[in-house]
C-alpha cells in the first residue's frame, strides 16, 4: 500500500471511528461538569488528555480548561518523605524500569544494579551479598528528602496557578485515578474526576479524595471486556498520546522536566494521520447536525472496527506500538511489525501485551497474558495455531 494511500485511509479510520467516540466524551464532559460545581476548570492530564484538550476546545471554545502536567513519577517524587517510602519506592526499581531511569535523571542517584530484597531486619545470621534498599535510601536521604519537598512545593505553585479559586476536574483515560488522590492530598481538599473508564481500585479515590463520573465504565474490574475503552486501551492510550516526551518532574526553578519522545516514526505517522481525521471530524461536528447519528453509534462502531477488522484495516496499523519509556525499555506492538513475515498480525487489538499485570522478567507470564482472538475471522485454523505460534516467540525474542 502506498504511503499516500495509507494516510488517507487513516485519516478516514480517525474521522469515521475515533473522532466520533472522542466527540462524544467531550459532549459527555460538558454536560457532567454543569452538575458538579458551578466555578470549576476541567484538568486535562498529560499525556492523554492532550489531544482531548484539542477536541474539547474545538467544541467549546468559550469554556476554561487546561492541560495539567502529571505522571506517576512526578506524583511518588513529592511523596517520598520517610526513609520507609523511599525504599518502598526503591524496591520497585528491581521491576520497574520507570523508577531507575528516572531516580538518575532527577536525583543523579545511579542506583546499583542489584538490591537485596529484603528488609536488613530479615536477614540476620545471613550474608549480606547486595546493598539493601534501607542501606541506599539511608545514604541518600538527605538530598531525596530535600529534592521532594522541593517538588511538592513547586508542584503546588503550579497548580495553584493554574486553578486559581476554581474548582478542578480531573480529565484523563482514567484506571486507577491516582492523579485525582494525589491532587486531593496536594491541595488538601476534595477534586473531581471524569474519566473514560474507571477500575475497582478507585473507588477508594472516590471515597476519599471526591467525586468520580465514568463515560465508558465505572469502577470496572481491570480485565472486563464490555468497556470498549478498558477492552482496547492500549490503541486509545497510543492514540491519545500527546507527541511529546513525558513529564518527570519540576525542576528547582519550578520547569518542567520531559522524557524524550521515544515512539518509533511510524507510530507517529500512524497517530499523526488518525489524530488529522479526529481534529475533522470535531470541527464538522460543531456545524453539522448530521454529525449526530455517528457519535450516538460511536461505540459500537469503534468496537466492530477493533474487534473484527479487515485484513487491510490491520495492515494500516502495521507497526503501531504503545511505548511507555519510564515503565519498561521494551517496546509493546499493537501490530507487530514482524507480522509481514508470517503473514498475520501477531498483537493486535486483543492481543495486546497487558502492561497492568505482565512481569518483564517471566517471559511465561508475559505469554499467558497475550490473546489473539481477533485473528479468528480472517485465518484459517492452521494459520491461526502458527499465529499463536508466532507471537510467543515473538515475546520470547523481545524479553
Amino acid at each position: 500500500m502506498k504511503d499516500r494511500e495509507k494516510a488517507k485511509q487513516l485519516r478516514n479510520i480517525g474521522y469515521n471511528y475515533f473522532g466520533p467516540i472522542l466527540v462524544d466524551f467531550c459532549r459527555w464532559l460538558h454536560s457532567e461538569r454543569k452538575i458538579i460545581e458551578y466555578n470549576n476548570i476541567l484538568l486535562f492530564v498529560a499525556r492523554d488528555g492532550h489531544l482531548l484538550k484539542r477536541i474539547y476546545n474545538t467544541l467549546y471554545p468559550e469554556e476554561s480548561c487546561e492541560y495539567f502536567l502529571a505522571s506517576r513519577i512526578s506524583r511518588h517524587f513529592s511523596e517520598l518523605t520517610s526513609i520507609e517510602k523511599v525504599a518502598a519506592e526503591l524496591r520497585r526499581s528491581a521491576s520497574d524500569y520507570s523508577y531507575r531511569n528516572a531516580l538518575k535523571l532527577w536525583y543523579d542517584l545511579k542506583l546499583p544494579l542489584f538490591f537485596n530484597l529484603q528488609h536488613p531486619k530479615e536477614k540476620e545470621g545471613h550474608a549480606r551479598h547486595h546493598l539493601s534498599f534501607y542501606d541506599f535510601a539511608i545514604q541518600h536521604s538527605d538530598l531525596i528528602f530535600e529534592k521532594a519537598l522541593i517538588h511538592r512545593k513547586k508542584y503546588l505553585e503550579y497548580t495553584q496557578r493554574i486553578i486559581g479559586s476554581k474548582h478542578p476536574i480531573i480529565v484523563d483515560i482514567g484506571y486507577k485515578a491516582s492523579t485525582q488522590a494525589f491532587l486531593s492530598d496536594l491541595l488538601e481538599h476534595d477534586v473531581s474526576g471524569l474519566y473514560m473508564v474507571t477500575h475497582k481500585e478507585a473507588m477508594r479515590v472516590c471515597k476519599d479524595s471526591g467525586l468520580i463520573r465514568s463515560y465508558d465504565g465505572l469502577f470496572v474490574s481491570a480485565k472486563d471486556q464490555k468497556s470498549v475503552v478498558n477492552n482496547y486501551r492500549f490503541v486509545f492510550e497510543a492514540i491519545l498520546t500527546a507527541p511529546s516526551g513525558a513529564f518527570v518532574a519540576f525542576d528547582q526553578l519550578g520547569q518542567p522536566l520531559f522524557e524524550r519522545d521515544v515512539r518509533s516514526q511510524i507510530t507517529r505517522q500512524i497517530i499523526s494521520n488518525i489524530h488529522s481525521g479526529i481534529l475533522d471530524f470535531a470541527n464538522d461536528a460543531t456545524c453539522s447536525k448530521r454529525k449526530i447519528e455517528q457519535i450516538e453509534n460511536s461505540k459500537c462502531k469503534v468496537k466492530c472496527l477493533l474487534s473484527s477488522p479487515t485484513k487491510t484495516q490491520a495492515q494500516l496499523f502495521e507497526g503501531l506500538e504503545f511505548c511507555d519509556s519510564f515503565k519498561t525499555t521494551e517496546r509493546l506492538y499493537i501490530v507487530s511489525p514482524q507480522s509481514k513475515r508470517f503473514d498475520s498480525f501477531s498483537l493486535w487489538a486483543e492481543g495486546q501485551l497487558r502492561a497492568d499485570d505482565i512481569n518483564l522478567w517471566d517471559p511465561w507470564r508475559a505469554f499467558g497474558s497475550v490473546c489473539v482472538p481477533i485473528a479468528k475471522p480472517f485465518l484459517p485454523k492452521g494459520q491461526y495455531l502458527r499465529l499463536k505460534t508466532n507471537c510467543r516467540k515473538f515475546i520470547f525474542d523481545k524479553l
